[in-house]
């Protein structure tokens, strides 16, 4: 999506890429593994999240780790349509005690999925 106007998005880092489509030569590049997309994630205190509207997100562990990152440690701060897409802002919590839900023992959903 972004290859066609690259100017636009030039000042951002794609925070799951090992290598960039050109250098691992194929359309979408080569993602990291899950774990260090979701450590890379936690190094950001905003992350900003581009998808095709309407789209939705295959499922595998490196989106599985961007959603959970999401979810645990970010909210989302606001979402824009623009030219087909989706771009969502996630702002990192900075609560120390994280959220959960009576007897789950998991972290409550504090904002925004990327899907």
């Amino acid at each position: 999506m972004t290859a066609a106007n690259p100017e636009d998005t030039r000042f951002l880092t794609d925070l799951a890429l090992a290598q960039d489509p050109v250098s691992s030569n194929t359309l979408a590049g080569v993602e990291l593994p899950a774990q260090d997309i979701a450590a890379r994630m936690l190094e950001f205190d905003r992350i900003v999240a581009v998808r095709t509207a309407g789209a939705h997100s295959p499922t595998n562990p490196q989106e599985e780790a961007k959603t959970n990152t999401l979810r645990r440690h970010f909210h989302e701060y606001g979402t824009t349509h623009f030219n087909g897409a989706r771009v969502t802002v996630y702002v990192r919590d900075h609560d120390p005690s994280p959220k959960a839900d009576p007897g789950s023992g998991s972290p409550g959903e504090s904002g925004g999925v990327m899907r």
